[in-house]
């Protein structure tokens, strides 16, 4: 065994963990799999490209090619390396699942635009389910209803695209037009899990985001995207008129409640909370996405609502 190569591997696993997804990361597992070149570390090297949105390089894809197919390599690696390397192959049905998701939303959208609403404690505190609820899209994640009068008038009752991340709900709260499992485009390796399964039954189409999107949301995070900014930076990767793509409360306030569930609910410790706010800031100030806060507490003190 080379010790700087166990040493840094388990560095690498406690910063993945912590969900440091920086370029150091990527050089350790590089570094790790030159000083011990097998299988095993070329799984974790690959698997660490594929976090941040990378498909595996050519060369390191036939290097593993070869490699599995070597005398002593145990079943469960070719497993897991069979599976990494399927990761980039885009299946056509998907792309035109995608097609056709794009299309409809477009149509939906021209009718009365998008509303992404997140989980954030603060939007139990505002009274937006009825211009929630009016908008031609809405976009939810996880676990989003709190139940109750209350958060009904908060949150609303539309659910028209459900986000889910892999190890989220077994099913959604409704039955929504479209689903989205989040994370690094893992459409090879999401056929078995619950939510899928249980939206499968339902007969809801399936999708996943481009990796390009989480790609580009890790760089400039440093750390893995929420199922929420993942989301908005889909659609605000397509491209909408001003106005047409709107949010509420995406990110866990820095006091008080994270979640619409409750204190009880913690917030995910992998995601950089305050890069994403300052994120979304930037894209609200440039008029790419805006928020229904200031509109809706006017009609709330109106009586509008």
């Amino acid at each position: 065994m080379d010790w700087r190569a166990a040493g840094l591997t388990l560095w690498a696993d406690w910063c993945r963990w912590r969900g440091r997804y920086g370029p150091a990361l990527r050089r350790w597992r590089w570094v790790a799999w030159l000083r011990q070149p097998d299988v095993l570390h070329m799984l974790r090297l690959g698997g660490c490209w594929r976090d941040h949105g990378r498909p595996l390089p050519a060369r390191w894809r036939r290097w593993l090619e070869a490699a599995i197919r070597q005398p002593g390599v145990s079943a469960t690696l070719r497993v897991r390396a069979e599976a990494l390397l399927a990761a980039d192959r885009a299946p056509a049905a998907m792309e035109a699942q995608r097609a056709v998701f794009v299309t409809w939303l477009r149509a939906q959208a021209a009718r009365g635009g998008i509303c992404v609403v997140g989980n954030a404690g603060g939007a139990l505190q505002q009274a937006l389910g009825t211009v929630i609820d009016a908008h031609a899209v809405v976009v939810r994640f996880n676990r989003w209803r709190s139940g109750g009068e209350v958060a009904d008038r908060a949150l609303g009752r539309r659910l028209d695209v459900w986000v889910v991340a892999p190890d989220g709900p077994t099913a959604p709260e409704g039955t929504p037009r479209w689903a989205v499992v989040s994370g690094a485009d893992p459409r090879g390796r999401m056929a078995g899990w619950p939510p899928v399964q249980s939206l499968d039954r339902l007969g809801v189409p399936v999708l996943t985001v481009p990796l390009a999107v989480w790609r580009q949301l890790v760089d400039a995070l440093a750390a893995p995207p929420s199922a929420g900014l993942l989301m908005l930076g889909w659609l605000r990767h397509m491209g909408w008129p001003a106005g047409t793509l709107r949010i509420v409360d995406l990110a866990p306030p820095q006091t008080g409640s994270a979640h619409v569930l409750g204190r009880w609910h913690r917030r995910g410790h992998r995601h950089d909370w305050a890069r994403e706010r300052a994120l979304v800031a930037r894209w609200c100030a440039t008029g790419e996405v805006s928020r229904l806060e200031g509109e809706v507490f006017s009609r709330a003190g109106d009586g509008g609502s």
